[in-house]
């Protein structure tokens, strides 16, 4: 609510994946077989018609749900490079190679209103 409150419209729920577990065997009422995330034999993966994206880097007991696409800039530059040499150490006799890759990202939080973290 608070993210649509702000005018912009939800794309996912991002979870870590104990917390995750915790709510798709979470059961309704007294009855065996009413699970309050529907049935977990289904597979699930949604909440609220939103996607549940599972990442291990959000604490536990937290979430975030977002306007992914429109909260944040991935800016790049100068493209990704890769660049190979035999000229290291001892590459020349061991006749080995040595590869370098590397690209250069920045993400920036464009709208910070378009994502709502809190504790469950």
């Amino acid at each position: 609510m608070q993210v649509q409150a702000a005018d912009f419209n939800p794309s996912a729920i991002l979870l870590n994946p104990s917390d995750w577990l915790d709510i798709e065997l979470r059961k309704v009422g007294t009855s065996d077989d009413r699970y309050a995330a529907g049935d977990p034999k289904n597979g699930g993966g949604t909440l609220w018609d939103l996607p549940i994206v599972l990442s291990n880097y959000i604490s536990a007991g937290t979430f975030l749900v977002g306007d992914f696409a429109r909260a944040a800039s991935l800016f790049e530059k100068g493209g990704a490079s890769v660049e190979i040499s035999r000229h290291d150490a001892s590459n020349f006799q061991k006749n080995m190679l040595t590869l370098l890759a590397e690209e250069r990202l920045a993400l920036v939080v464009v709208n910070s209103a378009a994502l709502v973290t809190g504790s469950l």
